[in-house]
């Protein structure tokens, strides 16, 4: 918890300074990657969700782009009361039944998933460097080549305790750079970063789902967030299907009348495909680091789903099939 809450008494009695006599329950959600604590708390008929974010991080990256994304019309949670002091939010509920839960009923899946798409293409549309009313950073190649570095530091050199020559670092940044150098050719867009069915909420199956978890918003290359859906950690789809979707995004962004896509499928497939390549394999070290060094090993069980995603990747492009040599 953070600082200032040490304790549950410390939660309860914020809560009971805002709820007066009314009795409530307090009970933790658990499954977040990341170090804030989440608690659902039952007022009679209604819940709320309590957000605790961990020492030294401010709650303003929240606060601000949970009212962008508000006021372009995208479903999050609303926020009722703020401790910043003690890095509390007191926060509307969108329920417990995640994306990656629904997506088990497989003639649902098409519909999800489509309806998953609209709030990408209302970021991506709505806000942009000339209108965007807060700061938020870059995802730059120098960043994403930092990102690539966990991969070296916690998959290859801590997970598989495989201590690279100097050779076969020269070549694997080389690597790194040339997925980097296919990447930046992507238009910039408004990215959420973890748009993922662990974020997604089932709100109304003929509505956009809920979005949670949008804190690290950057400006990042087009097809960063849908990889992040249709290629998720936690939900596997076979390689068709996800053609399939990403043609209909690819269709969608095309029918736009500003901002519109130019270029053909074939290479917005790639963009697609090499975003997916980074990401994956900066997840593979941001896994490794949470269990060797943070003790939360539930994430390894996704180590497999993730190697095969990259190992799909270096099958399907010759340029990337070195990799092969780095993954096990």
């Amino acid at each position: 918890m953070h600082n200032l809450v040490s304790s549950a008494s410390y939660l309860e009695n914020w809560l009971a300074k805002i709820f007066g006599h009314h009795h409530f329950t307090v009970m933790p959600i658990t499954g977040d990657a990341s170090f804030r604590a989440y608690y659902r708390v039952q007022l009679k008929n209604t819940s709320f969700v309590v957000l605790i974010s961990p020492p030294g991080e401010s709650l303003d990256p929240f606060l601000q782009i949970r009212k962008i994304l508000e006021d372009i019309g995208l479903s999050v949670p609303m926020l009722f009361v703020e401790d910043q002091k003690a890095g509390l939010l007191l926060l509307s509920d969108l329920g417990a039944k995640q994306y990656g839960d629904a997506l088990t009923k497989q003639h649902h899946v098409n519909q999800l998933y489509h309806q998953a798409f609209f709030p990408l293409l209302w970021m991506q549309r709505y806000l942009t460097p000339n209108n965007c009313p807060i700061n938020i950073p870059a995802f730059s190649p120098d960043f994403m080549l930092q990102q690539l570095d966990l991969f070296k530091r916690w998959y290859s050199e801590k997970h598989l305790q495989r201590r690279l020559s100097s050779d076969a670092e020269q070549a694997l940044d080389k690597i790194f750079k040339d997925i980097v150098s296919v990447i930046e050719t992507q238009p910039i867009v408004f990215s959420h970063m973890d748009y993922h069915s662990r974020n997604l909420m089932v709100i109304n199956k003929k509505c956009m789902p809920g979005v949670l978890d949008f804190q690290d918003a950057m400006w990042a290359p087009c097809t960063l967030d849908l990889v992040s859906l249709l290629k998720d950690c936690y939900v596997y789809w076979p390689r068709e299907q996800v053609i399939q979707w990403v043609r209909q995004f690819y269709d969608l962004k095309c029918s736009e009348k500003e901002n519109r896509l130019t270029v053909d499928f074939h290479t917005f497939l790639k963009w697609f495909d090499w975003m997916g390549v980074q990401r994956h394999l900066r997840i593979l070290g941001t896994f490794s680091r949470l269990h060797h060094l943070h003790k939360k090993s539930a994430y390894l069980q996704y180590i497999p789903r993730i190697l095969s995603y990259i190992l799909d990747m270096s099958h399907t492009y010759p340029e990337l099939r070195p990799l092969q040599t780095y993954l096990k």
